[in-house]
C-alpha cells in the first residue's frame, strides 16, 4: 500500500468520525435555533403563521424522538456485542488468545512494513 493510500485511508477513517460529530452538532444547532424561532415568534398571531409554527414544533417533537431511538438503539446493540463478545471470551478463551496473538502479529507485521 502506498503512502499516499494509506494517507487516504486514514483521512477516510478519521472524516468518517468527524462527519458523525459534526452530524450531531449540526442537529442540535438546527434544534436550537428552531426552539429559538418558535419562541421568538409566539407573539405573532397570523394564521399562516400560527400553522408554520404548530408544523415545525411538530416536526421538531418527531425529529428529537427518531435521535433519541436510534441513540438507544445503538447503546443497546453496542451492549449486546460487548456482551456476546465477552461470553465468547469466557466460553472459548484459547481461541480468544489465538485470535490476539493473531491480530496483534499482523499488526505489527504492517506496521513494520510501513516503516520500511
Amino acid at each position: 500500500m502506498s503512502d499516499l493510500n494509506r494517507q487516504q485511508d486514514s483521512t477516510v477513517r478519521a472524516d468518517g468520525a468527524d462527519f458523525a460529530a459534526t452530524t450531531r452538532e449540526a442537529t442540535r444547532d438546527l434544534a436550537h435555533h428552531a426552539e429559538a424561532l418558535l419562541e421568538g415568534t409566539s407573539t405573532i398571531t397570523h394564521d399562516g403563521i400560527a400553522a408554520l409554527r404548530t408544523r415545525l414544533d411538530d416536526s421538531l417533537k418527531a425529529t428529537k424522538a427518531q435521535i433519541d431511538h436510534a441513540q438507544q438503539y445503538a447503546l443497546e446493540k453496542g451492549r449486546e456485542a460487548a456482551s456476546a463478545t465477552d461470553t465468547y471470551v469466557h466460553e472459548r478463551p484459547w481461541q480468544a488468545i489465538a485470535a490476539a496473538a493473531t491480530l496483534g502479529l499482523a499488526i505489527g507485521f504492517f506496521l513494520r512494513r510501513s516503516r520500511r
